[in-house]
């Protein structure tokens, strides 16, 4: 109380760029079920307000024509990431993201197995079978190579589309989670800053050479029992906040969350 509030400044810097708010568009997938843009619209919407967008590997559109729409607004990919006999998949994914001009890469972590989740069972809520949110690997020139050549058994994806659709997902959620040995592939392959998304081991996120870590539970839809991101946020900061950049998501509904999750 009784400071000088004329000059208020929400700024921050954020692996070397300045950004006028400290709020990003966390990697939603699958927007098409809600708007006939799709992320297109949200990340437009973003680089009108100079938020970095994080685009989702369950996104309905593609890395390109996310870039066209944003222009030079701030972009950010998130990769669901395949296990290591399909890296080449994993490459070109990620090589389409920095030709398209992303230039952070938030990896996930807990999603290498789908969730049991009831409510999308009782509403039977399967947009990645219908090839939506599935539109990065359906339009990748290597996964759609190596499903004609093995699975598809000689099929294009487009003639065996629903066959195709059920491959990626067995490919990218396939219940088996990488080791910390595998970051080294993700820095060999991406050369900015590499944030991990929904992080236990904070210490060995450091000790991995990432620049920064998520303290998230999947807005609890992977993890339904997990503890409540926000409890575990001023722990993580005192561990290594001094050591990376600590950003946050999940249960963030208004302007006063943000300003609580920054107080802690």
């Amino acid at each position: 109380m009784l400071q000088d509030n004329t000059i208020r400044d929400l700024s921050v810097e954020l692996f070397g760029s300045k950004y006028p708010s400290p709020v990003l568009v966390a990697p939603v997938g699958v927007n098409k079920i809600f708007h006939h843009e799709g992320e297109c619209a949200v990340a437009r919407a973003a680089a009108n307000f100079s938020v970095p967008y994080i685009m989702s590997t369950a996104s309905s559109t593609t890395p390109e024509e996310i870039a066209e729409t944003s222009g030079s607004g701030s972009r950010w990919f998130q990769p669901y990431w395949p296990l290591n006999e399909d890296n080449e998949i994993t490459i070109s994914m990620l090589s389409r993201a920095k030709s398209a001009g992303f230039t952070t890469l938030v990896v996930t972590l807990d999603p290498w197995a789908l969730s049991w989740r009831p409510k999308d069972l009782d509403n039977a809520y399967v947009p990645f079978y219908r090839g939506i949110g599935d539109v990065i690997c359906l339009s990748d020139p290597v996964f759609q190579k190596k499903w004609k050549d093995g699975p598809g058994k000689g099929k294009s994806i487009q003639d065996d589309f629903q066959n195709a659709c059920m491959g990626w997902e067995k490919t990218v959620f396939s219940g088996h989670s990488h080791t910390w040995e595998d970051i080294k592939f993700l820095k060999e392959h991406w050369d900015g800053p590499i944030p991990l998304q929904s992080i236990e081991d904070a210490e060995l996120a450091v000790k991995a050479g990432v620049q920064g870590i998520v303290v998230s539970n999947h807005g609890g839809r992977q993890y339904d029992g997990a503890v409540g991101s926000l409890s575990m946020l001023p722990r993580i900061v005192d561990a290594v906040g001094d050591k990376l950049t600590v950003l946050f998501d999940s249960g963030i509904r208004t302007g006063a969350d943000i300003m609580k999750a920054l107080a802690l």
